[in-house]
């Protein structure tokens, strides 16, 4: 598989990565996810940036939820960053983990949002202000709870 992270700016350079996945089902509610760079054996895209052994195990919970615990091992050369944004991409806000939870959680109310088919009209047809307090009223909660915890924590 091939990767390229970017931040939609032109002075944090894009990192681009080459690499096996490979998935195995260990019980009937436990995987792994292995990552294994083959920028050794096939021509590197960047320099800046290099990626380790990482992956993820994923456990199903009896609720139908799951639970996912990702480890990701890169090297990355900052020296050729701006001051400004150094800080930025080093304390992981840039690249980490709460800016993935951040886009899943925005893929996911992005998803219910379009199937959505319980919409609250009134008797001229109009929609309510209620469903769009309802989705900013959970956007505020999981951020409080999920994003700003990890943002603390990693400073």
């Amino acid at each position: 598989m091939s990767a390229e992270f970017y931040l939609p700016s032109p002075f944090i350079p894009t990192r681009e990565c080459v690499f096996a996945r490979y998935s195995k089902q260990f019980t009937h509610n436990i995987w792994a996810v292995v990552d294994v760079s083959l920028e050794d054996i096939l021509p590197s895209f960047s320099n800046n940036f290099h990626k380790r052994p990482s992956g993820c195990l994923i456990i199903g919970m009896p609720n139908g939820n799951s639970k996912v615990i990702w480890v990701e091992h890169v090297v990355a050369d900052h020296s050729q960053l701006n001051g400004l944004f150094k800080t930025f991409v080093t304390s992981g806000l840039a690249f980490g983990a709460p800016r993935w939870l951040a886009s899943i959680v925005q893929h996911i109310e992005w998803s219910e949002t379009l199937n959505a088919t319980k919409l609250i009209a009134d008797a001229r047809g109009t929609f309510h202000l209620y469903v769009g307090f309802i989705q900013l009223h959970r956007r505020y909660w999981v951020y409080l709870y999920v994003v700003q915890p990890l943002l603390f924590h990693e400073m």
